[in-house]
Formats: C-alpha cells, structure tokens, sequence
C-alpha cells in the first residue's frame, strides 16, 4: 500500500537517464491510505507499473528549473495537421512580358445580321456624266397643211342661177378635218330708170363632189326714186366652215348667183378659198 505524500525534498542533481524497463501488468488498485509523513527522497528505482490515477492532490511549489538536458533524437515526422486557414491575398507583382502570339483560331460561324443602322449623310453630286446618244427620230406628230386658190383677173358673170367661181382640189387622208375659208367680191349695176326699187339676192355656196354642203344668202333693196342713171354696187359674201369628208380625192367648189329686179350685170371679181388640213 503507499503511504501518505511527504513534503517535497530538495531538488537532487539529475541523473542519468536509465534505459526504459519493460512495462509491467497493471496491478490491482488498491485503497487510498492516509498520507504519511514524506520520507527522504530514495533513489529512483525502476518504474512499475502504472497505477491507478490518483486524485490530484495540491500543487506544490514550484522547484528550480534544471539544466537543459541533451537533445533527443528527433522523433518520426507525425501525420500532415489539418490545413491552415486561407492567408490574406498578397499585393499583385508587376505584369509579365506578353507572350507570343498564338496561332489564329478556327473561323467562328456568321453572326445573325444586324439591324440597319441610319441613312448616312446624302454625298456630294457627281460632275455630269457624258452627254448619251441621240436617239431615233420620232414619228411624225399632228400638224395642219394649207391648200389654196384665189383669183382677182378673171371676172365671171354670176347673174342667175349659182354658177362655180372657184374649185380646190384636195386628196384626204382618214381622220383629217378641213377648215374652209372664202370669199368672193360681187359687183351689180342697175338699170337707169327712175321710180323704182332695186332688190337682189345674192346666193353663196359651198359644195363637195357636186353636193352642196353650206349655203348663205345676202339680200338688198334700194329706192331709185330719185335718180334715173345706172347705179353700182359691190358685195363681198364669205363662208367659214369645217368639214371632215372621208379618205379619197374630192372638190370643194364656191359657186356664187344673184337673182333681183331692175338688175343689169352681176360679176364675180376678186375671190379666194383657202383650206387647212389638221391630222389627228
């Protein structure tokens, strides 16, 4: 049985360090006894076994440190502890050389097209191209031909019945129109004889092809009471008109005659007919 703790002797100079001994079995634990009074410190004798862990008793003073004894060998390294935490990031260092250039990529597929971006600002104008070919003539367009006859040398005796004065020839084509113009100069003297009543009536004609197509008539009547010598006088009848006879060669004729009392001569004189032709 052990005996009660003894106060702490002083502290022995070191000995050597014995080889370990061979671990004995664990003996049984025995009661605690009362603690004696501490003993002198004997000479350590070879360990036995390892009792049973006493309570702790006090803590005693605290001896003198001894003197550092020799390094052990170092034991086996033990196993890797856990890692450590994360440490803080270090400051960046300075950005190395570029390297060199690779080699290109494969070509990437064609992107979808984008929107259209806004009408750009409008350039300046060019300078006048070279002046082009000219063209074929055109065909010919609408136009009007003028035809005429006239005279003023050759009286004709009119007094009667109409009687042709002036005749145009004229060759149409399909769609013309015609516009006529005439005139003709008459003169009429009257018998010298007092007390009476001169009267005449002068007939203007206008014919196509021998069928009259226009006609105008003037009528005048003069007192002679006064006077018994022969008196003269002069008319000028005209017509104005428009004809659209078919394609063919045809004749516009002016055929003039006077009719009256107490008439002597009538006579065309001076005389025109005109004809304009406008194609559609």
């Amino acid at each position: 049985m052990l005996g009660a703790t003894g106060d702490v002797g002083p502290a022995g100079a070191t000995g050597t360090t014995g080889d370990v001994g061979a671990v004995g079995a664990t003996g049984a634990t025995g009661d605690v006894g009362s603690a004696g009074a501490t003993g002198a410190t004997g000479d350590v004798g070879p360990a036995g076994a390892t009792g049973a862990t006493g309570d702790v008793g006090p803590a005693g003073a605290t001896g003198a440190t001894g003197d550092v004894g020799p390094a052990g060998a170092t034991g086996a390294t033990g196993d890797p502890g856990p890692t450590g935490a994360t440490g803080a990031t270090g400051v960046p260092g300075p950005t190395g050389a570029t390297g060199a250039t690779g080699d290109p990529g494969p070509i990437g597929a064609t992107g979808a097209t984008g929107d259209p971006g806004p009408a750009g600002a409008t350039g300046a104008t060019g300078d006048p191209g070279p002046a082009g070919a000219t063209g074929a003539t055109g065909a010919t367009g609408p136009g009007s031909s003028l035809a005429s006859i006239q005279d003023n040398t050759t009286p004709i005796n009119v007094l009667g019945t109409p009687v042709s004065v002036l005749s145009l020839p004229l060759t149409t084509t399909a769609g013309e129109s015609i516009q006529l113009s005439s005139m003709v100069e008459v003169d009429i003297t009257s018998a010298a004889v007092t007390g009476v009543t001169v009267s005449y009536t002068i007939t203007y004609q206008l014919q196509l092809d021998g069928v009259t197509i226009a006609q105008t008539t003037l009528v005048k009547e003069y007192d002679k009471t006064l006077t018994a010598s022969a008196a003269s006088y002069s008319e000028i009848p005209s017509l104005t008109w428009v004809d659209s006879p078919s394609a063919d060669s045809h004749t516009y004729t002016i055929l003039v005659g006077v009719t009256g009392s107490d008439i002597v001569t009538a006579s065309a004189e001076t005389r025109a007919l005109n004809a304009v032709r406008f194609t559609s």
